[in-house]
């Protein structure tokens, strides 16, 4: 997973048809994952290197944080956005694909539920919609932490050497546990997202920005701690054939 969110809840205001379309709606939140991930990039590569097995990491074994940002330092200032071309390929069209499917089943699940804002809603919707985000950049992840680990010239040497070496599987071979870990991310995310707006901006009053920040932080911690041994798995599984 990325760093700060998958997919995050914290990416986009809550979608208001009487503002904009969701077609705007959806451009807005993608390009703000966008500029999310990349702004975060370094530190998901820091991330990276930590949770590979040391035998995984071609500039070998980091034994800290600060180890790691050293090291990175002497690899030169592109050593931490290697990698980040993967995010420009996969981070559009998966976000849309997220956006869209949540906003829609949000709205059905409300509907059916006759509470609109019910956290239940939020979580199904964003549990359902992150099986499609995945789909698209589970094999961009697979390349992304292989580039982030030094291995590779680029994404299309990246791409052509797995496939030749490990074939089709590599790309999806952490795809069960990448869902294992996204789905309860993205339920507890959502629903500690929507519980949190809530309460700091209760029916009848206009959430603040700081409102969205502390809700968008606040779920993002509590679904980071409740899902990090699986993305350790999962970053071993997506390098075990860099070891």
């Amino acid at each position: 997973g990325e760093v700060g969110s998958v997919f995050g809840m914290e990416d986009f205001d809550e979608w208001d048809p009487a503002r904009n379309t969701l077609a705007e709606h959806v451009v807005a939140g993608s390009s703000a994952g966008l500029a999310e991930h990349l702004i975060m990039f370094p530190v998901d590569t820091i991330k990276t290197r930590l949770q590979a097995r040391p035998a995984a990491c071609s500039s070998g074994c980091e034994a800290s944080m600060v180890h790691c940002v050293r090291r990175l330092l002497r690899e030169g200032p592109c050593a931490p956005w290697k990698g980040s071309g993967t995010v420009l390929l996969g981070c559009m069209p998966a976000h849309a694909a997220y956006f869209s499917i949540y906003e829609s089943l949000k709205l059905r699940f409300g509907h059916a539920l006759g509470q609109p804002d019910h956290p239940l809603c939020s979580s199904a919707a964003v549990a359902i919609a992150s099986v499609a985000h995945d789909a698209i950049m589970t094999p961009m992840d697979v390349m992304k932490q292989r580039l982030q680990l030094g291995y590779h010239a680029n994404v299309l040497d990246c791409a052509r050497q797995v496939w030749r070496a490990e074939g089709f599987r590599a790309f999806y071979r952490s795809f069960g546990v990448t869902l294992l870990m996204n789905v309860p991310y993205a339920a507890v995310m959502g629903g500690t997202n929507e519980a949190l707006r809530h309460l700091l901006a209760p029916h009848g009053t206009d959430a603040t920005t700081s409102t969205y920040l502390l809700a968008g932080a606040g779920s993002g911690v509590v679904a980071a701690t409740f899902t990090n041994p699986l993305d350790v798995v999962k970053t071993r599984l997506q390098t075990q054939h860099c070891a």
